[in-house]
């Protein structure tokens, strides 16, 4: 099924200019693609679009044929059409039974506009500078909304109910060595302000945190428990060492360097030299 059927959607215009008055809209030429980007147009790998419309019967050098096929355009939008973009109208995507909209102009046009992708954002979440309008999509921004919760409960829970108090200096250190802008300093910080850091990071990113209750998080921790020991040194654009010796690239190389039997010697002599058995 396609993103738009059965549904009933809405374009909410981010410039104010197209809160009063609508968007024109034709057509652009994809030169990649070779055709026109009507959102009746094949996008090559895509299946959903295997049966839609050639350059040539978007432009009407063509006559669209068979007859069955031509009944699944009755509303066709060609190179040289406007389209108005309206600013909170309701498109009816909603199809029958055989597959038909039921509204084929609302359709048609619900389609352009989401492929309008210079224009129109997929959600207000995905929505830049560069877009005029996003794609106001209940149904779908309350199923994100509801994963992302439930995202964010299970990543809380794990800390509440899976990490000792002992623990959450380690979860820092993983977060510090893998996440991307995130450098907190335990040392001085008491159990409530580490508990307090990893739960605000779960609700921020919940995928961080509960990758460190996987196997690979285990080796994550590993790792910076080792940088923090000073037993290894991650040197910035040039990788991990053992005093001289080099071992990996980055974090992804290191995690294949643990895991290689052909390092078990070493991987056991570091779990030594932090108490782990």
């Amino acid at each position: 099924m396609r993103k738009l059927d059965n549904k009933k959607v809405k374009f909410i215009a981010i410039d104010r200019k197209y809160r009063a008055e609508a968007y024109p809209a034709v057509a652009p030429l994809d030169s990649k693609l070779n055709t026109y980007v009507t959102g009746q147009h094949i996008v090559p790998g895509d299946e959903t679009t295997s049966g839609n419309l050639t350059l040539k019967e978007i432009t009407g050098e063509m006559e669209i044929k068979p007859e069955g096929r031509r009944k699944k355009f009755p509303h066709v939008i060609s190179d040289t059409d406007t389209v108005l973009i309206i600013h909170n109208k309701t498109y009816d995507c909603t199809i029958n039974s055989k597959g038909v909209p039921v509204n084929s102009k609302d359709y048609a046009e619900a389609y352009f506009i989401i492929n309008q992708t210079r224009l129109v954002a997929k959600s207000k979440q995905d929505a830049t500078p560069k877009h005029k309008f996003y794609l106001e999509d209940k149904e779908a921004d309350a199923a994100v909304f509801v994963n992302t919760s439930d995202k964010i409960y299970e990543a809380q829970k794990l800390i509440r109910e899976k990490a000792a108090v002992t623990d959450y200096k380690d979860l820092i250190l993983m977060l510090n060595l893998s996440v991307s802008g995130f450098h907190v300093s335990y040392q001085t910080m008491t159990d409530t302000r580490l508990k307090e850091v990893l739960l605000k990071q779960a609700e921020k990113d919940p995928d961080s945190i509960t990758i460190a209750f996987t196997e690979k998080g285990k080796d994550m921790i590993f790792i910076a428990q080792l940088i923090d020991a000073k037993h290894i040194t991650y040197k910035a654009g040039n990788g991990y060492y053992e005093n001289q010796t080099f071992l990996a690239n980055d974090l992804l190389g290191m995690l294949a360097y643990i895991a290689d039997p052909n390092n078990g010697n070493s991987v056991s002599k570091w779990g030594r030299l932090l108490n782990i058995e």
